[in-house]
This record gives C-alpha cells, sequence and structure tokens, in this order.
C-alpha cells in the first residue's frame, strides 16, 4: 500500500466511515453467515464491528500499520476483543490457514491488487475457505470517476491499481457457486469532496 494511505489512517481516525457496507450486511443477514471470518484489507475496522455484532469470531489484516493501531486501540469494540484478532500485514504475504473461515470478505481490496495479483491472491485466499463457506468481495468498476475522470473523483483513485471491466469479477470465481452480483453507483461523503463511485459487488459459495 501507498504511504497516502498509512499517513490518511494515520490523520484521521474511521477513515471511511462507521456505516457498514450495505451488500456486506445483507449478505450475512440473508444468508445467516456464522463462524469465523476473515476480513482482507480491514483498514480501521468500518465494517468489523458489524460483524462482531452477529456473533462471529474476526481476523482481520491490513498491511496499514497505522490502520491496524486504531482498530486495536478502537473502545467500542473492547466487549469483542476475544472474539478479535487483527494483524499489520501485506494481503499478498500472509500464511492463509487452509479450511479455515466459514466467511472471507474484502470491500475494495482485490482493485488495490494489479491484474495478475489479484487472480493470484485469489487462488490463494479461496483455500482459506471451508468446503460450503461463502465470499464477499466488492471492487470499483471501469465506469468509476477514477477510470473515466469525468466529474468529482477521490482524492485515492490514483491509488487503485485495477478498475473491473463489465463481469470480470464473476469471471474470477467461475469456479465457486454464484449467489449474488451487484453493480450500483454511490454518493460518498466520507471522505475528500463529495464524488461518486461505481462499483460491483460479488457473493459466492464454496
Amino acid at each position: 500500500m501507498d504511504s497516502k494511505f498509512d499517513e490518511a489512517y494515520a490523520n484521521r481516525k474511521m477513515l471511511f466511515g462507521t456505516i457498514p457496507t450495505e451488500e456486506l450486511v445483507y449478505s450475512v443477514k440473508k444468508y445467516n453467515i456464522s463462524g469465523r471470518a476473515l476480513e482482507v484489507g480491514c483498514g480501521d475496522g468500518r465494517d468489523i464491528k458489524f460483524i462482531l455484532e452477529q456473533g462471529l469470531y474476526v481476523d482481520g489484516i491490513d498491511i496499514s500499520t497505522s490502520a491496524i493501531h486504531t482498530l486495536e486501540s478502537r473502545t467500542d469494540l473492547e466487549q469483542y476483543k476475544d472474539r478479535l484478532s487483527c494483524k499489520a500485514v501485506d494481503v499478498l504475504n500472509f500464511m492463509y490457514p487452509v479450511d479455515t473461515y466459514d466467511f472471507i470478505y474484502g470491500i475494495t481490496l482485490l482493485d488495490h491488487l494489479s491484474e495478475k495479483q489479484c487472480c493470484e491472491f485469489v487462488k490463494k485466499v479461496m483455500l482459506s475457505l471451508k468446503t460450503g463457506g461463502f465470499a464477499l468481495f466488492k471492487v470499483h468498476t471501469s465506469e468509476d470517476s477514477g477510470f473515466t475522470n469525468i466529474g468529482t473523483k477521490s482524492e485515492f483513485s490514483s491509488e487503485i491499481k485495477h478498475y473491473f471491466k463489465e463481469k470480470e469479477l464473476i469471471h474470477l470465481f467461475d469456479d465457486y457457486e454464484l449467489l449474488l452480483y451487484i453493480k450500483c453507483n454511490e454518493l460518498d461523503c466520507d471522505h475528500g469532496a463529495p464524488h461518486i463511485h461505481s462499483f460491483a459487488t460479488i457473493l459466492i459459495r464454496r
């Protein structure tokens, strides 16, 4: 991760807000997801509190030491400390335990990897998912203003390495059962000047 992110996490707590990702909330509730979860690219824990509130055990990893420091020091998560483990580590270098997790998710993580890195990462991380387990990933698409340069774009758009093309996310998980695929535009007022993102989200089952 570029130091721009680590610096941003150091300078502002809850950098991307505190409201959990809508597609994540919907999926966990619809499929009654339980057990042990892994969040790759967890940042300072925008989504982790919701997952913990649902009763899951959560392992969170992120390359930003500033983000992990904030996550570890959050007083609103103290009651869940026996079910939360977090570590500052590059997702590409983490040693993923085989057949360990019931749920793996990453919110705008895959797009911070190159196309080649993304394919290699998915093969590695999915080995950690138990049979019958769920995985959810949300990415920026090629319709995003950061790619098209139309309209106001995020101050972090330069950090995105790969904007996903139409149905590219689906093909990345061809070997798994497709449960949900959503494309949407979202107004983002959490950081920088208000801007609109174009996203795609996938939920699959092994």
